[in-house]
């Protein structure tokens, strides 16, 4: 487990420096992480494959692109938590659904671009 929630100051290099010696992590905390961009979860999708659980609440500069990847990568994702995340939409939801066969629990309070079809 890597939880890192509310660490804002976190800079993307330095999580996908530390991601890179991570391989056998399950579960990926990062809520509130204000400063993360896409390019740490392309990381997370390649170093650290087995992630069951991600937790991305309130982390506004991730978005669906940035998803894509986990969604691809990490085939035996659960859990996963999107809340308060302006970025992710209906497209987000939609891959998740097809992509990973596992999945059990999706949390999406409060994203603007999440609407009924999602």
């Amino acid at each position: 487990t890597l939880d890192l929630s509310g660490s804002i100051y976190i800079s993307d290099k330095a999580l996908i420096f530390a991601l890179q010696a991570l391989s056998s992590l399950r579960v990926l905390v990062l809520d509130g992480c204000i400063a993360l961009t896409d390019a740490v979860l392309k990381s997370a999708a390649e170093y650290t494959p087995q992630i069951t659980l991600l937790s991305i609440c309130g982390c506004p500069q991730i978005s669906d692109r940035g998803l894509s990847p986990i969604f691809s990568a990490c085939n035996r994702l659960q859990h996963l938590h999107l809340g308060y995340s302006g970025q992710v939409s209906d497209q987000t939801l939609a891959r998740a659904a097809h992509d990973c066969k596992y999945l059990e629990a999706v949390h999406i309070p409060l994203c603007a671009n999440v609407t009924d079809d999602g």
